[in-house]
């Protein structure tokens, strides 16, 4: 059965992102990627506005100031809907939207794993990126061509089966970075694939309320996305 995003959700998940970004912790966590400064001695061609004076002064020849270009990876969701219980879906839903929304904020872009659709660095495109991504029931990550990405994907971990563990290593094969949320922490075990492969693994737990739970994934999705 297709899982219907309820506006509810919408509603809740954009007053609990904003709520958390306009707190003076919220803004640590999700401000602005830094701009780098390089400095180079002047070429031929070079524009006048790009000199910096400054530096030219103390250095007694003409340096030009530009941008370092920055890298930081996308960040892919996914999850089955149909594999989680009812009554978490609601709480995925909700946290899946927050942290798209807090991490466009924090100037990051953000796509659905497999979905044929751009990802998208746009908070007015967030809730039909999420809706389309919860309505394809997929049993597992389709395969696509992605490269030094960030990848968020929830799973049961008692029931991960090994096809859908391939799948995951076929990603981590191609150079990008998995980062999994247990929906069942309960069923931890040390043997599990998912915790002797090195991925970070979050565990979800249903009793904790996602305003505690937001702040820690939050912070570890922008280390692992720089």
């Amino acid at each position: 059965m297709t899982y219907a995003l309820p506006l509810a959700i919408k509603t809740k998940a954009q007053s609990l992102a904003q709520a958390l970004f306009l707190s003076p912790q919220g803004r640590h966590r999700v401000k602005p990627i830094e701009r780098i400064w390089r400095y180079r001695a002047y070429q031929g061609g070079d524009s006048i506005v790009a000199i910096d004076w400054k530096q030219s002064a103390r250095s007694r020849t003409i340096i030009v100031r530009e941008h370092e270009p920055l890298i930081t990876r996308k960040v892919f969701f996914w999850v089955s809907m149909e594999a989680i219980p009812p009554y978490a879906q609601e709480q995925m839903a909700l946290l899946f939207l927050s942290l798209g929304r807090l991490l466009i904020q924090g100037e990051r872009s953000i796509g659905w794993l497999g979905l044929n659709q751009p990802e998208t660095n746009t908070l007015s495109q967030v809730d039909a990126l999420f809706e389309r991504g919860f309505a394809e029931n997929a049993s597992l990550p389709q395969p696509c061509s992605l490269q030094s990405a960030l990848l968020i994907v929830a799973l049961d971990s008692s029931t991960m089966t090994k096809s859908f563990y391939d799948a995951l290593r076929v990603f981590s094969a191609q150079g990008n970075q998995c980062l999994l949320l247990d929906i069942n922490p309960q069923s931890y075990e040390q043997s599990s694939v998912i915790y002797r492969k090195n991925w970070p693994v979050f565990s979800l737990k249903p009793e904790s309320p996602l305003s505690d739970a937001l702040p820690l994934l939050l912070d570890e999705m922008i280390r692992a996305s720089r």
